[in-house]
């Protein structure tokens, strides 16, 4: 919402989007425990879901990402997880929401030397 400079969401049983706040040069992981979608339906479902509300100063950004990013694999087996996403927030302070996600895209190519991956891997950034 421009007027409030704020986003609200809903997170549908997705990982947790993380939260980059820029004055306490600091991330953290937006966790709201709402039901994911498909699990149920109707009043159930509607009433399962939690909406989140962040605000977004200058510098700050979120990052939403899909399960097969943090679980893309190396050739020896082993997880992205979600300490390359801080790291990479925390090394691109001042730039572009698109420099982010393709610094994200390049740990994640790095991280699995070739290795073929079983999901697909989508971020979407928002920074103000």
């Amino acid at each position: 919402d421009p007027q409030t400079d704020s986003i609200r969401f809903a997170n549908a049983g997705h990982n947790p989007p993380m939260f980059w706040d820029e004055r306490a040069g600091s991330a953290r992981f937006i966790e709201d425990h709402g039901l994911a979608i498909g699990m149920t339906e109707g009043p159930r479902f509607i009433g399962g879901m939690k909406d989140v509300e962040v605000k977004l100063r200058k510098g700050d950004m979120v990052c939403f990402y899909t399960d097969g990013v943090v679980e893309a694999m190396s050739q020896e087996g082993n997880e992205f997880g979600t300490d390359p996403l801080v790291i990479a927030a925390q090394s691109i302070r001042q730039d572009s929401a698109e420099r982010m996600v393709q610094r994200i895209v390049a740990a994640i190519e790095r991280h699995a030397e070739g290795a073929e991956q079983s999901d697909d891997i989508t971020l979407y950034v928002m920074k103000r």
